[in-house]
C-alpha cells in the first residue's frame, strides 16, 4: 500500500492511466524508481480528490515520464496525455505525426482517428496559424475519407475546409481531391472542370516541381473523359500529358499506355490498342507494379476476345 502523503506529493507521484486508474511511481533517489498499479480504492479516492488542474498535472507527469519510456505506451496514448494535460500544441503535433505514419502504412481508420484528434486539439481557431493548421487537418481527413469511400463525410469535410487558408500546393491537392469526389459521385463534368482549374493554376506557376502533380491530374481527367465516352477529348489530354513523359515514373508510363489503349480500342483502333497494352505491360514489369501488370493483361485479353482471337486471349 502506498504510504500517506499530502496532496502535492500525490500529484507528483501518481500517474493517470485511464478513468479512475493510476500507477504509482516510487522514487528512491535520482537514479532509482519503480512503478506499480495503484490500489483500486486509492485510485477512486484520488480521482475524486484531485481538482481539474491537478489531474492535468498528473497527465503531464505521465506524458513526460513515458516520453523517455516510449515502449510502455502507444504514441496515441502519449498524445492523449499531453492533450488531457493541456499541452494542446504538443498533442496536435504528435497526432499529426501518428496520422501521417498510419496513412502511409495504409492504416486508414487509425489515421482518421488521429487526424480528428489533431483537429480537436487545436481548440478555438482564434489565429491565422490555427486556421491554417485546421485546414491542413481537414484536407488530410478529406483524403482519408475518399480512400475509405466515405463520400458523405468527404463532402462534409470539403464544405468545412477553409480554402483561403491553404498554401498553393495544398490548394492543388484540394482541387485534386474535390475532382475525385465529384467523379466518385458520378459528377463527371464537375470533376473535369475541377481538374482543369488545378491544371490552370499549376500552369501559371514557373516552378517545375509542380509538373509532377499535373501528370496525376491529366490522368484523372482522362479517366473522367473516358467514362463520358469523350474519346477524342481524352486523346488530346493524353497528348498533353505525354509532353511531360520525361518526368514519368515507370508506373506512370504503364498507366498512360493503358489509358491510351482504352481510348484507341473504343475509337475502333484495336491493333493500336494492343500495342499500347504491350507497352503498358512492359513498363509495369520494369516498375514491379503488380496491379498495373494485371490491368494491362486484362485489357489485352478483352481486345483479343473482341477480335475472336481466343487462343491469344487464353495465352
Amino acid at each position: 500500500m502506498v504510504p500517506d502523503r499530502d496532496q502535492s506529493q500525490l500529484s507528483q507521484d501518481l500517474v493517470y492511466l485511464s478513468e479512475n486508474q493510476y500507477i504509482v511511481i516510487h522514487r528512491q533517489d535520482e537514479n532509482s524508481e519503480f512503478c506499480e498499479l495503484a490500489d483500486p480504492l486509492l485510485s477512486a479516492h484520488i480521482s475524486k480528490a484531485l481538482t481539474k488542474r491537478e489531474k492535468q498535472i498528473v497527465h503531464l507527469e505521465l506524458a513526460k515520464y513515458f516520453e523517455e519510456k516510449s515502449q510502455l505506451v502507444s504514441p496515441m496514448e502519449l498524445a492523449d496525455h499531453y492533450l488531457n494535460g493541456g499541452e494542446n500544441d504538443t498533442a496536435q503535433r504528435l497526432f499529426m505525426e501518428i496520422a501521417s505514419t498510419a496513412e502511409s502504412k495504409g492504416l486508414l481508420e487509425q489515421a482518421k482517428l488521429a487526424y480528428l484528434k489533431a483537429e480537436s486539439a487545436l481548440g478555438s481557431l482564434d489565429s491565422n496559424l490555427k486556421m491554417r493548421e485546421a485546414s491542413h487537418c481537414r484536407l488530410m481527413l478529406l483524403r482519408v475519407y475518399l480512400r475509405t469511400s466515405q463520400l458523405d463525410s468527404a463532402r462534409e469535410m470539403s464544405v468545412r475546409l477553409e480554402k483561403d487558408s491553404l498554401e498553393f500546393a495544398q490548394q492543388i491537392e484540394f482541387l485534386n481531391l474535390q475532382g475525385q469526389l465529384c467523379a466518385r459521385a458520378g459528377e463527371l463534368e464537375g470533376a473535369i472542370q475541377t481538374y482543369d482549374q488545378a491544371i490552370t493554376m499549376i500552369s501559371s506557376q514557373p516552378i517545375m516541381k509542380n509538373q509532377e502533380k499535373t501528370i496525376d491530374l491529366y490522368f484523372l481527367k482522362v479517366i473522367a473523359l473516358i467514362r463520358l465516352t469523350r474519346y477524342a477529348d481524352a486523346e488530346k489530354i493524353i497528348n498533353d500529358a505525354n509532353e511531360l513523359r520525361h518526368l514519368f515514373s515507370q508506373s506512370q508510363s504503364a498507366q498512360i499506355q493503358n489509358l491510351s489503349g482504352i481510348v484507341a480500342f473504343y475509337s475502333g483502333r484495336s491493333d493500336e490498342a494492343i500495342l499500347h497494352y504491350q507497352e503498358s505491360l512492359k513498363a509495369a514489369e520494369e516498375a514491379n507494379d503488380a496491379k498495373a501488370k494485371m490491368r494491362a493483361l486484362n485489357q489485352m485479353g478483352m481486345v483479343f476476345q473482341f477480335l475472336s482471337e481466343f487462343k491469344n486471349a487464353a495465352e
